[in-house]
């Protein structure tokens, strides 16, 4: 089997256009499923000296670190973007140079949800974006807006909305909310569509892209062609209750009442798990400026649904040139087969799961799944 080629290239953010590339740096990424949550990768050029290769690349180096965010970079494996998205830290010593990037979602996190041409008059009555959508459209207009106007523009290809009325919906300007967390709001409620950015170069390879990828709601499915074998591949699990909960609040706005005073809207879902179960309440304070009481409740629902009982993610990790290759075969959202025999912990089993995270460096592939409990003892 032939090694893949891996490259790091350097693409203007606003335009997507590739204008340098990294020699031969070492390089890691990790990229979860969920929206919101950080994405990131980590490259480390070594700095060669001062002869003419040495000045060339500490160019292109100060270049990255003069343009920032301005800049993208994108893991390439032989003409596959693994990942891409924009600088935001660069750090040196005497021996090399470290940049860090983050998924493209972190611009969203920085773009204020307004009606188009009051992103300097947010507080203006104006501003305040009201839409009539089914909650997929919502998203895809909340990231349609975001790209909206002078210098805000991305190289983002978002697919057509259904054209469906939903329920109306007032974002207010003066809320100052940003498009990730309104779009997170979406996605976690019960029934949210999962939502992710996939970069691309085109044919080519001179422009970087980004298709904007939704589910209905769900992204992925069973695929026959992710399939992995323990002990060809490492597994590893972990069971973590710090989140699990019976009773689910999600915490909504405090609008003024008819006598001004502010009573704080909740959602609230329950269930009984009976004995010898513990009651385990927990609050959600991530939707404080939300006011509408059915999506608090979906909310609710959502998040007590995720984490009814103690989450078991199993890893698996493999050389990266080992098995069907990411973004060629499957990815993120798919559900993958693995079989286990042998193992010291798990009993023999053919299972499988969906992949929610993926990390790879040039020597090894990690992806994160969730699914069936399969530590002996569930309940």
């Amino acid at each position: 089997m032939t090694a893949p080629e891996f490259e790091v290239l350097v693409a203007r953010t606003r335009t997507g256009e590739i204008v340098d590339g990294l020699d031969q740096p070492s390089w890691a990424f990790d990229e979860p499923l969920a929206w919101g949550e950080a994405g990131r990768a980590d490259v480390t050029v070594d700095l060669p000296g001062r002869d003419r290769a040495g000045q060339i690349l500490r160019s292109t180096l100060r270049g990255i670190a003069a343009g920032m965010s301005s800049l993208s970079l994108a893991v390439v494996r032989d003409r596959t973007v693994l990942w891409a998205g924009p600088v935001t830290t660069l750090g040196w010593d005497a021996t090399g140079v470290r940049i860090g990037a983050a998924t493209l979602d972190w611009v969203y996190e920085r773009r204020i949800v307004v009606a188009d041409g009051y992103w300097h008059d947010p507080a203006n009555e104006a501003a305040d974006l009201v839409r009539d959508l089914l909650p997929r459209d919502l998203v895809l207009e909340l990231l349609a807006r975001a790209t909206a106007g002078p210098g805000r523009s991305l190289p983002v290809s978002l697919p057509a909305q259904s054209g469906a009325e939903g329920s109306t919906v007032t974002y207010l300007g003066a809320d100052l909310r940003t498009a990730r967390e309104t779009v997170a709001e979406l996605v976690d409620a019960d029934g949210g569509p999962d939502v992710l950015l996939r970069p691309q170069l085109s044919d080519d390879m001179a422009t970087l892209s980004w298709d904007v990828a939704i589910g209905d709601p769900h992204l992925g499915g069973p695929n026959d062609d992710a399939v992995w074998d323990f002990p060809l591949v490492a597994i590893a699990g972990e069971l973590d209750d710090s989140e699990t909960r019976t009773v689910a609040y999600a915490a909504g706005d405090a609008p003024d009442g008819d006598g001004g005073e502010k009573q704080r809207l909740v959602g609230v879902y329950a269930v009984d798990r009976g004995d010898p179960w513990l009651v385990l309440e927990r609050a959600d304070r991530d939707n404080v400026s939300n006011a509408y009481p059915d999506q608090l409740a979906a909310l609710a629902r959502s998040y007590q649904q995720q984490y009814a009982q103690a989450v078991e993610e199993i890893t698996l990790a493999a050389p990266s040139d080992a098995g069907p290759p990411y973004r060629d075969t499957w990815g993120l959202g798919d559900t993958c087969g693995f079989t286990v025999t042998g193992h010291p912990w798990l009993d023999d089993v053919a299972t499988r799961r969906r992949i929610i995270a993926v990390s790879m460096t040039p020597a090894e592939l990690k992806l994160t799944t969730i699914g069936e409990r399969l530590t002996p003892g569930s309940p």
